[in-house]
């Protein structure tokens, strides 16, 4: 949000163009590497195992091409606020 900001300031003052935009882009837990060296993890070392285990047993886990899709669809897109946040939502 801040370099969203800083490039506004930035374009008012002359000093750069609008030709960027920020997109601040939460996934959703995504069915990653990471993710599984999170669950093979002790409570010791990750506290929040237990979460990333039982999220895990309920099916909570997304393909990668579920949030990747969204933001090549967000990406193909014009018109974009300076600053966007988004929540991908599984449809």
């Amino acid at each position: 949000m801040i370099l969203g900001v800083e490039l506004d300031e930035a374009v008012k003052r002359g000093e750069a163009e609008r030709g960027v935009s920020v997109l601040s882009f939460e996934p959703s837990m995504v069915d990653t590497p990471m993710q599984a060296d999170a669950r093979a993890s002790s409570s010791g070392v990750l506290p929040m195992v237990d979460f990333f285990k039982q999220a895990s047993a309920e099916g909570r886990r997304l393909p990668a091409s579920a949030p990747a899709a969204a933001m090549a669809d967000y990406l193909d897109a014009d018109g974009h606020a300076r600053f966007t946040e988004r929540r991908y939502q599984p449809s």
